[in-house]
């Protein structure tokens, strides 16, 4: 079957996978992809793919197989603990989208933060926390029937579309009320460097990790997407032509603006492969397809697009 999609849905396309964590943890909200299981996959990529990266893909004018680009983002630690091993024993090369604020700073994203809330509560079974929003509407495990994603999902949906003035005291509240912090390690641009020698491409997901479609301030969204860009350079040396958009919010004005910036691949997600052959200066777009702690013949199916094919059939 996957080789059957391959040959028809994908003799042109471009295949971007969105990784994030790969690490032994796991976790009933959002579950990193397990090293085993991330193994498994380089071994299929490598098989039935040609792996590359963006700067490559100018080097694969006439693939003999489909290409596909592993696409990480945020810069945890365990990226050096447990995807890199994988990678080099495939010789695969990858793409890694860092916050800059993580790799500075050790700063933890907000999702992040919000994730380990979730999971403190859930395992120390408290069940009567409500959650209040800037516009005073709450969210309470009783108001989702007692189950624990429909709640968890309603707080995260509800906190992405809102402006970080509005989120920030909102997962602040909740750290101080249960004396909660999360403690995820980054890399350091020491780990940074070193991966870099070994075909890992870097791009920017943004100084703060903050919603970009939430941001209404211009000299706030420059410092999100240019001032970091520029950032990444002076440190690394290195011109900085992807970002990668925090989990994939955006508007279409946004990321067709972003070539003014000096970026050539604005990342997104939206579960898509990419025509082969986008040489357009203002089609900077790129769908991505996320991967998550799934095993390894669902992550297939999620790789091959079969997933989203049926999704569409049945609509």
């Amino acid at each position: 079957m996957p080789r059957l999609l391959r040959s028809i849905l994908k003799p042109n396309a471009l295949t971007i996978l969105s990784l994030h964590q790969v690490s032994e943890e796991k976790s009933f909200f959002w579950s990193p992809v397990q090293p085993h299981v991330f193994e498994q996959l380089c071994a299929y990529v490598a098989k039935h793919y040609t792996v590359t990266t963006f700067a490559g893909l100018a080097e694969h004018p006439k693939p003999k197989k489909p290409l596909l680009i592993l696409s990480f983002d945020d810069g945890y630690y365990d990226f050096v603990q447990y995807a890199m091993p994988a990678l080099k024993k495939y010789n695969l090369p990858a793409n890694h989208n860092i916050v800059y604020q993580c790799v500075n700073e050790n700063m933890t994203i907000w999702t992040q933060r919000l994730n380990v809330i979730f999971e403190f509560l859930r395992n120390n079974h408290i069940t009567d926390t409500r959650i209040t929003f800037a516009d005073g509407t709450t969210a309470t495990l009783q108001q989702s029937g007692g189950d624990w994603r429909k709640w968890y999902n309603h707080v995260f949906y509800t906190l992405l579309r809102s402006p970080r003035r509005e989120r920030e005291p909102v997962i602040l509240a909740l750290e101080q009320q249960y004396a909660v912090q999360a403690g995820v390690r980054m890399m350091n641009w020491a780990e940074v460097q070193e991966v870099m020698k070994h075909h890992i491409e870097i791009g920017n997901h943004t100084l703060s990790h903050d919603v970009v479609a939430t941001i209404t301030d211009p000299e706030e969204m420059y410092r999100e997407v240019v001032l970091s860009k520029q950032y990444f350079e002076e440190k690394l040396s290195i011109p900085i032509e992807v970002i990668a958009l925090p989990n994939g919010e955006t508007t279409a004005a946004l990321s067709n603006s972003l070539g003014q910036a000096g970026y050539r691949y604005v990342l997104e997600l939206n579960e898509r492969t990419n025509p082969l052959r986008k040489r357009a200066a203002d089609n900077l777009r790129y769908n991505r397809i996320t991967i998550g702690g799934e095993p390894i013949e669902k992550l297939i199916l999620r790789a091959e697009t079969l997933q989203s094919t049926i999704q569409k059939i049945i609509k």
